[in-house]
């Protein structure tokens, strides 16, 4: 997935085949004709039962949630990280003393490979508590990413998460020069 058009997209087509399947479970799994073809032969229909179908499903949706909250947040970091480094390289291209170039080098390493919260805390000042939500995003991704190891974070849904990250996103990917965002939030 590129973008978060594009993981949103994903999300809202996995939950809607899932829920179709469950629906043809519950409610017309016993009405098909599995004498007849289309189905006939087809061993993968054949051999299923109805509640295998519908706890399957069920099983798909109670875990998409947290799973699409965990892409959504991976194609966002990697956004924002391609954009930070890509404004970077266009500020770099001038210096030429040593220390800066190797200070730098490590704040591209840091972008690149460090710990997100890193990555978003120079852009508190423009609006901490837009940040502040993001960073609920990324913590219950970790928890979600970790295996929901210890305290569990503050529950985010992918539709909060995804306001959150666009809404946060033109914040994070505008050019830093823009006067605009050079002023703290109020």
């Amino acid at each position: 997935m590129n973008d978060l058009e594009d993981a949103w997209r994903w999300y809202g087509d996995a939950l809607a085949s899932l829920r179709r399947m469950e629906r043809i479970g519950e409610k017309w799994w016993d009405h098909l004709s599995w004498e007849s073809p289309p189905w006939k032969g087809d061993r993968h229909f054949f051999e299923l039962e109805k509640e295998s179908v519908v706890a399957s499903a069920a099983n798909g949706r109670g875990h998409l949630d947290d799973i699409a909250v965990v892409v959504l947040f991976s194609v966002f970091e990697a956004t924002v990280r391609r954009a930070v480094l890509d404004q970077i390289a266009l500020e770099e291209g001038g210096l030429r003393h040593r220390s800066i170039v190797d200070a730098i080098q490590a704040a591209k390493d840091r972008i690149r490979e460090g710990s997100f919260f890193a990555v978003l805390e120079p852009f508190k000042p423009l609006d901490a508590a837009l940040i502040e939500e993001v960073n609920q995003v990324r913590r219950f991704r970790n928890w979600v990413s970790h295996g929901k190891r210890g305290e569990q974070p503050a529950v985010v849904s992918p539709r909060v998460a995804y306001d959150r990250l666009n809404r946060c996103l033109p914040l994070l990917v505008s050019p830093p020069n823009d006067e605009a965002s050079t002023e703290p939030s109020r």
